[in-house]
């Protein structure tokens, strides 16, 4: 299945939810805070954790982390995007991304090199998350209201022709 059907599929199954707009969109926002975050086995569950804790929709959630996860190759940009991100924020200047987190001497991660490329990727991360999230929130909450009233308008006109015609 190509993105773009696996993608609308995955729409779907959120407009289907039958949950208040707020709940699903909740989810949805907190599934976009994690889903750009580079913490690999982690992300879904502190996901979870939050959508449960804020009364979000956690399926919404569940379904926006995949998805995420599903563009992994394509986030290498968006990290890349994010660590810079973080060394603004953290105002350590032209800081040039780099990939020697690995200590040649025994061949592990150097925890303080981690430190210092981890730590502003994941503030960048959370950051670009947020900017994300918070318009993600407005905008499904938004379209999840109009759909809930459209629908709501159809039963409640379809009952008033029924009565009109005197079918029950």
């Amino acid at each position: 299945m190509a993105f773009k059907e696996r993608f609308q599929e995955e729409i779907k199954k959120i407009v289907a939810l039958e949950d208040r707009p707020h709940a699903v969109a909740l989810g949805v926002a907190i599934g976009i805070l994690f889903g750009v975050t580079p913490l690999f086995g982690v992300k879904m569950p502190l996901a979870v954790a939050l959508a449960f804790i804020a009364r979000g929709n956690i399926i919404a959630t569940l379904v926006v982390v995949g998805l995420a996860d599903i563009c992994t190759p394509a986030l290498a940009v968006v990290y890349f995007i994010e660590y810079k991100l973080g060394c603004l924020i953290f105002n350590l200047g032209s800081h040039l991304a780099s990939w020697d987190l690995i200590d040649e001497s025994d061949m592990m991660p150097s925890w303080i090199r981690v430190m210092k490329k981890g730590l502003p990727i994941l503030v960048g991360s959370l950051a670009l998350g947020v900017v994300a999230a918070v318009p993600a929130y407005g905008v499904v909450k938004y379209l999840l209201e109009k759909i809930h009233s459209k629908k709501s308008d159809k039963t409640t006109s379809g009952g008033a022709d029924d009565a009109k015609t005197g079918k029950t």
